[in-house]
């Protein structure tokens, strides 16, 4: 389903276009709406994966560091 979300909304030009029907429930629609980011906001997209990835490490640094 992620490739097919991939290649969807790539096809679109414009970033706002509304969604085929098979993406506008459910696990279709969240896949669509990351890859329509890491199209169209790869910024955005790639800092918030950071983001998930660093915050946990983070927290988990701090509270080994203070006991």
């Amino acid at each position: 389903m992620a490739r097919r979300a991939l290649d969807t909304a790539s096809a679109f030009d414009e970033p706002g276009a509304t969604p085929p029907e098979a993406f506008t429930l459910g696990a279709g629609a969240r896949c669509y709406a990351l890859a329509s980011i890491s199209l169209y906001r790869p910024q955005l997209f790639w800092g918030g994966l950071l983001a998930t990835i660093a915050i946990p490490f983070l927290l988990v640094v701090k509270v080994l560091h203070h006991g």
